[in-house]
């Protein structure tokens, strides 16, 4: 079990710096878009980024889970037989080129309509918007079955060393246009789509040894089978997590959208950092540990730790967000704190959300899933409809929050039912509680002096891990794990040397 969770560890560290480099260029370069950008225009960038996320899913046909699924069970199901897996690449591949190339085509055929539906105008100017990310979606559809690829076969770097190269090229490309051709929104869907024209191409080329050979019906009927039922739980997650920037610009203000875009790119830095990676090497790894003696014991250990390090790094990116806005972002953008708190804890729930959905996954009895969603996002939306005209995003972020949470006790039960693991509840209910507190704290009183302000939310930071020790979350084991790591820590000579020892801790012995 020790094994199992120091290489799901590495691997999660590995995954999180490529996976959150091409995600977080917005998030890195939000110096240069308060600066160059109007909350206006911001909130417009929300709304094309959101809507490029949908044509995502809806391109994918969750082919790339579908890919995973059938890859990783080729020991047992398709004999182990690279020839076989090889088929099975090629199928994955030239599916999604066709499929997303007649998906893509037609958005930019209509584009003009579908401007006028999403900006509520006709416009030449806009409609080039809807051109654009037309192309930027192509190209991100094309690079699915690669990077999976990348992460069934345990290839961390090249997954890594790909997603750098996309990663500087796009924020390179957007300062670019941005600050130098002053093209505004236009300039960064430009530099998204070069990047990601760049990133498919190197992908294609680093995968071509598999690419020019049969196409398997066969397996294509059985990706199919199995990835497009989860093209409706995709569009109801997105439904969840992103409806409300449609009913905040028609209920609200396009000005009150952009900060609460900024907000939300802040919460999602847990999504970025944790959640995502996590999930990335999970996903791989899930499945071999079910069939280990000690599963059930495995999965609620890793729960635990999951649950530990969400919280903590949810607790600082709550009590640091105000000081880091005004930092970063001009003044007129200074008022998106006060929903990141509320959009943390939705992002903490969701991600209890998948660990949860351990029961439902194992015994393939996702059909569940499209019932959850589905509910889910019905209430979204009505609690959505009900609030936002009261309470503007900050009646948002609660309702993301509260939705969530619903999805995620739904899920745990219906799990814990076809799969029971013996989760640690009293260790969750210690942690939440205690970050509950000091996150309210912070959220609720905000210093005018800086200075003050400073000092106040360090004092947070220390108390929320003192707390955790006083009320026992952490066994003695894990303590005494944690003294030897910290003093061995301490006798290391040098950054390197510290840096080098902290990676073999979590390396696979």
């Amino acid at each position: 079990m020790k094994n199992h969770i120091k290489r799901l560890g590495k691997d999660s560290i590995i995954y999180g710096v490529g996976d959150a480099l091409k995600r977080m260029v917005v998030f890195l370069l939000l110096p240069v878009y308060t600066r160059y950008l109007t909350p206006t225009d911001y909130g417009r960038l929300e709304l094309l980024m959101v809507t490029l996320n949908i044509l995502f899913i809806i391109g994918s046909q969750g082919m790339g889970t579908a890919f995973s699924r059938f890859y990783g069970a080729s020991r047992t199901e398709i004999q182990n037989s690279e020839l076989k897996r090889s088929e099975l690449i090629r199928t994955s591949q030239y599916y999604l080129i066709f499929s997303s190339m007649i998906i893509c085509g037609l958005l930019h055929i209509f584009s003009e309509q579908f401007s006028k539906l999403l900006f509520d105008q006709s416009d030449p100017h806009l409609t080039s918007f809807i051109k654009i990310i037309a192309f930027t979606s192509l190209f991100q559809i094309m690079s699915v079955i690669p990077f999976m690829l990348y992460r069934v076969r345990m290839q961390p770097m090249k997954f890594i060393t790909v997603s750098l190269i996309g990663f500087f090229l796009q924020a390179a490309l957007n300062v670019y246009f941005v600050v130098v051709v002053k093209t505004g929104v236009k300039g960064i869907l430009l530099g998204n789509a070069i990047s990601a024209l760049v990133v498919v191409i190197i992908n294609l080329v680093s995968t071509k040894n598999v690419l020019f050979h049969t196409f398997s019906f066969l397996k294509l009927k059985h990706l199919l089978k199995f990835g497009l039922p989860l093209i409706p739980v995709g569009i109801f997650s997105w439904i969840m997590h992103f409806s409300d920037k449609f009913l905040l610009q028609k209920f609200a203000t396009t000005h009150e959208l952009g900060l609460y875009s900024i907000g939300s790119r802040f919460s999602n830095i847990v999504t970025l950092l944790i959640i995502g990676p996590f999930m990335m090497s999970w996903g791989a790894y899930c499945f071999q540990i079910a069939t280990t003696e000690h599963a059930k014991q495995t999965f609620k250990i890793i729960t635990t730790y999951f649950l530990f390090i969400l919280c903590s790094i949810s607790m600082g990116l709550v009590v640091l967000t105000p000081l880091v806005i005004k930092l970063m972002a001009g003044k007129q953008f200074w008022g998106a704190y006060i929903v990141v708190l509320p959009l943390v804890c939705a992002n903490i729930t969701y991600g209890m959300f998948y660990m949860f959905s351990l029961g439902i996954n194992i015994t393939k009895k996702t059909h569940y899933f499209l019932y959850i969603m589905s509910f889910g996002a019905t209430l979204n939306i009505i609690l959505n409809v009900i609030f936002i005209p009261k309470f503007g995003m900050i009646g948002a972020g609660f309702v993301s929050f509260t939705s969530n949470l619903v999805i995620t006790i739904a899920t745990y039960s219906i799990s814990q039912r076809l799969y029971y693991i013996p989760f640690e509840k009293a260790r969750f209910l210690k942690i939440c509680s205690v970050f509950i507190v000091i996150t309210g704290c912070s959220w609720a009183f905000q210093m005018s002096n800086m200075l003050f302000d400073v000092l106040f939310r360090i004092l947070l930071i220390v108390v929320f891990f003192l707390s955790l020790y006083l009320v026992k979350f952490l066994q003695n084991n894990e303590i005494n794990y944690i003294k030897r790591a910290y003093n061995n820590l301490l006798q290391q000579k040098g950054i390197y040397n510290k840096i080098k020892f902290g990676y073999g801790l979590i390396r696979v012995q």
